[in-house]
């Protein structure tokens, strides 16, 4: 009798937490959201550019990279920079960055030449600040907002 019992409360109970786990899982997509994981990092931005030479030919290859800036806990006066994404440059210099926020004020775009000689010549590296750049919102209302950065830039030989 006793184990009957509990065999039967085993069962009713396992049944219930099953029924809880499963009620507990959700999905946003049904109402056009993004369905986000535990430790995942999905970006909601997207910035867009091209990068030319002085002649504005689009140069390929070319290291663009989104780094995040975090004021040291210990010493305020000290920033310490975090990679985001990097991506390089196509045929026609241009490149799709994403960053996980809009603060964009924290953010820096860096260019480098990473093929030496490869894309018609050796050109030098540039550091810009997001918020100096003049930026154009691309995207719909059923999509992670994207921009497209209307300054011209140019790197020199």
């Amino acid at each position: 009798m006793k184990v009957r019992f509990y065999r039967w409360y085993n069962a009713l109970l396992s049944s219930l937490l099953a029924m809880l786990g499963f009620a507990s899982c959700s999905s946003d997509e049904e109402e056009g959201g993004f369905l986000e994981m535990y430790g995942v990092v999905i970006p909601n931005f997207e910035w867009r550019g091209t990068v030319t030479n002085e002649a504005e030919a689009p140069i390929l290859g070319i290291s663009t990279q989104v780094k995040f800036a975090i004021q040291d806990y210990d010493d305020p006066s000290k920033v310490n920079y975090y990679n985001v994404d990097s991506v390089t440059t196509d045929a026609n210099g241009r490149f799709a960055v994403r960053v996980p926020d809009d603060k964009v004020s924290n953010f820096k775009l860096i260019l480098q030449d990473i093929d030496g000689d490869a894309n018609g010549g050796t050109f030098q590296s540039d550091t810009l600040t997001l918020t100096d750049l003049v930026v154009e919102e691309i995207s719909d209302k059923n999509t992670p907002k994207r921009y497209e950065i209307k300054n011209k830039i140019r790197l020199k030989k």
